[in-house]
């Protein structure tokens, strides 16, 4: 028993392990932050908000890396005031004039933002956020949704561009699988070109392109995802891409 105590009372173990608890909680954590609120204009048009914000850390290098390149260089609070100002735009208020519902109640007018900004994969050389958006402006037939990600290369600070990631993949070949996965017929409907595609997802098994609405396809069908397997994808991967692929699939 003296020794088993012992052992937990040497200062110089305590010393260690106080060190180590003391270098993790200075390793930077994913923060977040929510918003959901809503506001009236003119008494008749409802403007509802729904963001939710990611980042590393409340300060430091990367912090401020990520508020230049996803948040316009703005910290949380001042993204969500330019999203908002941006969303609301010049609105007018004859154009929202008051109305009675049949039932005798008013009829209000209504807008929707929703935001979402994940952060799905960290390491020391890359950040990959994930893109979700979905918006509607009152009057309008339908939302309209998008999804990108952001893949951020943390030495050389900034963006990477599809071609950075990948050297292109025929048309022939894409509309083959679009196709034959959509059981949609492109001719008539797709822009002049297929590739490239809107996004690029590297964080699942196969790495899936991704063309959202309008692109090459009707509102109807929807975002088109396609998954390109890895003994085909190898071809067409840059150096950079291969070594993102390769970092992502060792930290799995």
């Amino acid at each position: 028993m003296y020794h088993k105590y012992m052992k937990y009372n040497n200062p110089y173990l305590l010393f260690i392990i106080m060190i180590f608890f003391i270098g993790c909680s200075n390793i930077p954590k994913i923060v977040h932050k929510e918003y959901t609120y809503e506001k009236i204009l003119f008494g008749t048009h409802r403007f509802e908000f729904d963001i939710y914000l990611e980042n590393i850390g409340n300060s430091g290098k990367i912090y401020e890396l990520i508020n230049n390149l996803i948040y316009k260089n703005k910290n949380f609070d001042e993204y969500i005031e330019y999203r908002e100002r941006n969303f609301i735009g010049n609105s007018n208020e004859a154009d929202y004039p008051p109305m009675i519902d049949e039932d005798g109640t008013e009829y209000f007018y209504r807008s929707y933002l929703g935001e979402k900004y994940s952060i799905v994969f960290n390491n020391n050389t890359y950040i990959i956020f994930e893109y979700n958006l979905y918006f509607y402006n009152s009057g309008g037939a339908h939302g309209y949704p998008w999804i990108e990600y952001f893949i951020i290369d943390i030495k050389e600070e900034r963006i990477l561009d599809i071609d950075d990631l990948m050297y292109p993949i025929p048309d022939d070949f894409l509309k083959k699988i679009i196709e034959s996965n959509f059981n949609f017929n492109l001719d008539g409907y797709s822009r002049n070109n297929i590739w490239p595609p809107d996004t690029i997802n590297f964080c699942n098994k196969n790495i899936e392109l991704m063309w959202n609405t309008y692109t090459i396809t009707p509102y109807a069908i929807g975002i088109i995802y396609i998954e390109i397997q890895n003994e085909i994808i190898e071809q067409y991967l840059t150096d950079k891409g291969e070594i993102l692929k390769k970092i992502i699939a060792d930290k799995k």
